[in-house]
C-alpha cells in the first residue's frame, strides 16, 4: 500500500516530465520490496525489476546495485551480476569487503571449468586466485548445485604433505585431510605444486 501511494505522488509531481528526477524514497520503496522478493519469496526475476526501478529513481544509491546484482547472481546472469557490484563498490568503496565474495563468484570469466560429481554438481576453479606462498598454495572453488545456489570455497593445498583443507567462504578451515586423487585439489596441485 505504501508503494500505491508513493507511485500515485509520483505520478501527480511528474505529470508532463520529460525526465524522473532523483527521488530517495520512492527509490528506497523499491528497495524494501526488491528485498522482500529475493529473500522471502524467492522471485529473482521480480527482485531484478524492483532494484532497476530503485535504481532509476536514485542512481547513485549502491545498495540498489548490490541488490540487483545478488538478484542477478541467483538467476546465473553472472556478468550483469559482476557489473552492478563493481558499481555498487564504485559508489560505496566500503561495499568492497562485504561484497568480495560475491564478487568472485560473479567473475565467471576467471572460472575454469573442472567438471561434474555425482550429485550434479559442477565444479570451477578461479584461475587467477591461484597464489603459492611457500608449500602453501590456495584458489577459490565455486561449486554450482543443480537447482540450488552456488557455493563458494576457499581451499589451501599442503604441497609438502599433499593434504588439504577448506572453508566455505568467511568461515573457519575445515581440518587437513588427504587430497583424493581425481579431485579438484589434486589436479590443480599436481599443476601448481612442485614434483
Amino acid at each position: 500500500m505504501k508503494i500505491l501511494s508513493m507511485l500515485a505522488a509520483l505520478v501527480v509531481l511528474c505529470a508532463g516530465c520529460a525526465t524522473v528526477k532523483t527521488m530517495p524514497d520512492v527509490a528506497q520503496a523499491y528497495r524494501e520490496r526488491g528485498m522482500v522478493k529475493l529473500a522471502v519469496d524467492q522471485d529473482y526475476e521480480a527482485a531484478a525489476m524492483d532494484y532497476s526501478r530503485a535504481i532509476e529513481f536514485d542512481p547513485e544509491a549502491a545498495d540498489s546495485y548490490a541488490g540487483r546484482g545478488l538478484a542477478y547472481l541467483q538467476q546465473r546472469e553472472f556478468e550483469k551480476a559482476g557489473k552492478d557490484f563493481d558499481k555498487a563498490v564504485s559508489l560505496n568503496s566500503d561495499m568492497r569487503k562485504p561484497l568480495e565474495g560475491l564478487i568472485r563468484k560473479a567473475k565467471a570469466e576467471d572460472w575454469r571449468y573442472y567438471g561434474s560429481f555425482d550429485g550434479g554438481e559442477r565444479i570451477y576453479v578461479d584461475t587467477n586466485s591461484i597464489n603459492r606462498s611457500g608449500e602453501t598454495l590456495s584458489f577459490y572453488v565455486r561449486m554450482d548445485k543443480l537447482g540450488d545456489d552456488c557455493e563458494l570455497q576457499l581451499v589451501q593445498v599442503d604441497c609438502d604433505t599433499k593434504k588439504m583443507r577448506q572453508s566455505m567462504f568467511g568461515e573457519r578451515f575445515w581440518e587437513w585431510k588427504k587430497i583424493t586423487d581425481g579431485s579438484v585439489a589434486d589436479v590443480v596441485a599436481k599443476k601448481y605444486c612442485p614434483r
